[in-house]
């Protein structure tokens, strides 16, 4: 993903499961991971997020895979707030990489995990929902949602 935002990518499906790719990035900091999602997993997301946001206390969370050693496959939580009444908003990408199955290091297994900020606006929002439903519907392709470069209003 070049640009700044939020990209969910199909890697491969079988009759049981799809895998993803999901990767946040900002001006600072990057990361990614791949997550084992049910089929129907991208549409309900893309159900969530359908017409965020709503209010200036609108915040909505989806969680793909288990954080901590007890499951491997690597997790994904995004977690979708509002900044103000004027539709602008941020999603925080928390991203842990699978756990290692056997590496040992000095302190015990390590995971990585990156969490990333990024500013999104409500017209964004809407195209990564139609993005969603189409690579649920087509099990392959990806779902981008742009960050936006102009700064926020502080309150």
């Amino acid at each position: 993903m070049d640009n700044h935002g939020v990209a969910i990518t199909v890697i491969w499906d079988d009759p049981d499961v799809v895998e993803v790719s999901i990767s946040a990035r900002s001006e600072n900091f990057a990361g990614s991971t791949r997550v084992y999602l049910a089929h129907g997993d991208l549409k309900a997301l893309a159900d969530t997020l359908r017409g965020f946001p709503v209010s200036a206390l609108d915040e909505r969370d989806v969680e793909f895979g288990k954080f901590g050693r007890e499951r491997a496959h690597g997790a994904a939580r995004l977690k979708f707030y509002s900044v103000d009444a004027s539709a602008n908003a941020c999603v925080e990408a928390t991203l842990e990489t699978p756990w290692p199955r056997a590496t040992s290091w000095p302190h015990g297994e390590v995971a990585e995990t990156a969490r990333i900020v990024v500013k999104i606006e409500a017209a964004g929002v809407d195209r990564f929902v139609s993005q969603l439903f189409a690579i649920d519907r087509e099990t392959k392709g990806a779902a981008y949602l742009s960050a936006v470069t102009h700064h926020l209003p502080v309150n």
